[in-house]
């Protein structure tokens, strides 16, 4: 069997075939999976794969594909031209009978997808229009779908930006969306995203070169006033970095600073307007653009033939025109086409393959898509660089025209230093958060209540670990109780090796709990990749740890469950005590816990003897992960339970000859049998062992951490996971009783 691709447009499809098999059978095949009868099936062999495609021959049905040349396993699919006539009456009986099913249904279903930032059936969808009679026949392409308005005027694209959802806005980018359309209420997207406050969409929108920044609407202003409206600081900034005007007055003639309540927005725009009118001039032809001119095919659906025209990028009259003749421009006759440039919305490549490749040059205004296109790749890039660099000087220019007079009435008031990149990383404390305040990117753990997610928080572009807990299952283990006091433990405490918790609410279906992301995995990870750690390295982890568990101690919390799966490694590279699910308050000598719990390698004696557990028992597990560290593996192992637990109450520890004494000390007296034997923190801080260590640097993360490592999770795979949040506001919060 050998591979045949078969290529038709954008649609790939891998065929395995028999090399004895006739043209024929390809033919049956490719009928199973594109909609075209086997008599309108036109094949052509392939000789390499550049950018020119050559075409060897047709293909003879009777053939077998042995008989061709090794290159022939690429095959060109083409569908037999329809005559004048034919096509006419076939465009007729399409459009008599679409409008309203097929078309529709692709566009009812892109809206419902988009409504709900479904990714992975957005992606489906794409997949099966490029696959769909409509695109075999070029009827309307991707891009009319999800392009199209609803009686609102809302595309797939707003109600994407409504929620924030900073995948499915990329996606639709990719797909060949119109950015800079309004709706009937006066929303562009970027109007949406900065109103809302979602900063990685903003970022994304703002850094497409046909961005409408200052698009002024009559019911909204522009995006900046609606930045400055809910006070979001990242925004506004965002903006103004993009060349935002603050002087453009809405329909009741206020500019954005006057909607402003924010210090921060007030503070940050004048001095913006400081900085711009001071260096206008001085930049004033830097970027300015040339003016060009060359032949390009036009193509248009009323046209049966593609039209050789003349197109001129007149930089005086800032327009693109076009001479249906060379010879008219050069005769002086008016432009048969005139399109002012700053009336362009977006330009883009799209490449169409076929016999001799078409690569495209959309231009896109408020009224139309005109489309041109040259069989040189080089010919075709060039005019989208040099329209979209036009674009962006137009736009400038206009406002630096309306502006200079307006700007210089803020001069004499403000002190003009240089803007400095601040990071505003703090979240505000009165947002209410709930599910949708995120953006799943893909999952990082798996357990027996739940998943961890990966996240993104729309209104500040900040990364945080999402752990979903399942309602059901908490409730059929009777385990919520342990939930609620995990989040009182973690609120109620700050630490810098101590894994923070920022929000915990719930939906109907699970309790979620947001906290620190932590790029570096956990302990174990670092262990299973390197093995037994130097003991310097291993040192400088315990230690923080120790630091951690003497925060804990001092409010008679042990923690229970100390292990290297819950060690988590910062975005410094440091240790983080995560996993406070077993964790328990108001633990003391006169107060002991008694649940048998925790992970079995790591128990210590006197919870396995059910004689109860506090503060000793913590110290225990920490010489067994510091001796795990240092070795490679815990101290004792068995498969069987029984056994193990009596290896643990009984048998002592064997060390490696390679062991330190100090280490071999302090491993000693961490995991005596005994609890009262074993140190205090304060007695275990001034061990031999940690001698080199400072505790006051430590304890301040003025110590270098162990390693540097690269993300574990910089990878991930796409994962679909939704949730829909409760409707009132107080049944969000988490309370004593599961609901």
């Amino acid at each position: 069997m050998i591979k045949v691709t078969i290529r038709k447009g954008p649609v790939s499809l891998e065929l395995d075939i028999n090399p004895t098999e006739k043209i024929s059978e390809i033919q049956k095949a490719i009928f199973k999976s594109i909609p075209i009868p086997i008599e309108n099936q036109i094949l052509s062999a392939i000789v390499n794969g550049s950018i020119v495609i050559h075409i060897q021959e047709k293909l003879d049905p009777e053939k077998t594909i042995s008989s061709y040349p090794q290159e022939s396993t690429i095959i060109y699919l083409q569908e037999k031209s329809l005559t004048e006539e034919h096509a006419s009456s076939l465009v007729s009986t399409i459009k008599a009978q679409r409008p309203e099913s097929l078309y529709d249904a692709w566009i009812q279903k892109a809206l419902k997808i988009c409504k709900d930032c479904a990714l992975d059936k957005f992606l489906r969808l794409k997949n099966d229009f490029s696959m769909s009679s409509i695109a075999q026949v070029k009827e309307k392409s991707f891009a009319d779908i999800i392009n199209y308005k609803d009686e609102n005027q809302w595309t797939c694209l707003h109600y994407v930006c409504k929620q924030g959802h900073s995948g499915m806005l990329h996606e639709l980018i990719n797909s060949g969306v119109q950015i800079n359309l309004e709706t009937r209420d006066g929303w562009t997207p970027l109007h949406l995203v900065c109103f809302y406050g979602y900063v990685l969409c903003a970022k994304i929108l703002l850094n497409q070169p046909t961005i409408h920044v200052n698009r002024c609407t009559e019911k909204k202003g522009t995006a900046l006033h609606m930045a400055c409206l809910n006070g979001h600081t990242k925004i506004v900034k965002l903006l103004m970095d993009s060349r935002a005007s603050p002087t453009i007055e809405d329909s009741e003639g206020n500019i954005a600073l006057q909607l402003a309540s924010k210090s921060s927005i007030i503070e940050m725009i004048p001095r913006y307007i400081g900085l711009e009118f001071l260096n206008k001039y001085s930049n004033s032809d830097k970027n300015k653009v040339l003016s060009h001119s060359g032949e390009l095919y036009w193509s248009s659906s009323w046209q049966i033939h593609d039209k050789l025209v003349f197109l001129v990028l007149d930089t005086q009259t800032g327009s693109l025109l076009q001479y249906n003749k060379k010879v008219n421009f050069m005769q002086g006759l008016r432009a048969d086409l005139k399109i002012p440039i700053c009336d362009i919305e977006d330009v883009v490549n799209v490449e169409e393959t076929s016999i001799e490749n078409k690569y495209f040059v959309h231009i896109r205004t408020k009224d139309e898509t005109l489309k041109y296109y040259s069989k040189n790749i080089d010919v075709s890039s060039d005019w989208v660089c040099r329209l979209l660099n036009a674009i962006k000087y137009y736009q400038n220019a206009e406002l630096n025209f309306r502006e200079t007079y307006r700007a210089s009435r803020f001069v004499s008031f403000f002190d003009f230093k240089v803007i400095e990149d601040e990071e505003d990383d703090e979240e505000d404390p009165a947002e209410s958060i709930s599910f949708s305040s995120f953006e799943i990117l893909g999952a990082i753990g798996e357990g027996s209540f739940g998943k961890v997610f990966k996240v993104i928080k729309k209104t500040s572009g900040n990364i945080y670990a999402l752990k979903a807990i399942n309602k059901a299952e908490l409730k059929r283990r009777q385990q919520y109780k342990y939930v609620i006091a995990e989040c009182k433990i973690l609120k109620s405490i700050s630490h810098k090796y101590i894994i923070p918790l920022y929000w915990a609410f719930q939906t109907p279906n699970y309790v979620y709990m947001v906290f620190e992301y932590c790029p570096y995995g956990d302990l174990s990870k670092l262990l299973s990749e390197k093995g037994a750690l130097p003991e310097t390295q291993a040192k400088i982890y315990i230690a923080q740890i120790l630091l951690a568990l003497e925060h804990l101690h001092s409010f008679d919390i042990i923690y229970r469950d100390l292990k290297p799966q819950n060690i988590l490694i910062d975005e410094q590279c440091h240790a983080k005590l995560a996993d406070f699910g077993l964790a328990r308050e108001n633990t003391n000598k006169t107060n002991l816990a008694i649940t048998f719990c925790g992970s079995p390698g790591y128990l210590a004696p006197e919870i396995i003897n059910n004689s109860g557990a506090w503060k000793p028992a913590d110290i225990y597990s920490l010489g067994i992960c510091l001796y795990e560290l240092l070795v490679g593996h815990l101290p004792f192992t068995d498969s069987n339970l029984i056994k193990l637990y009596k290896r643990i109450t009984t048998n002592k520890i064997s060390f490696p000859p390679n062991l330190s004494p100090n280490a071999k000390s302090l491993l000693i007296s961490l995991t005596q049998k005994i609890p009262e034997k074993r140190p205090l923190i304060a007695d275990i801080k001034s061990h031999i062992f940690f001698e080199d260590i400072n505790w006051t640097k430590l304890s301040k993360k003025e110590i270098p951490p162990p390693y540097q490592l690269k993300e574990t999770y910089s990878e991930l795979d796409f994962i679909s996971f939704d949730d829909d949040d409760y409707l009132l506001p107080k049944d969000k919060l988490l309370s004593s009783t599961l609901h």
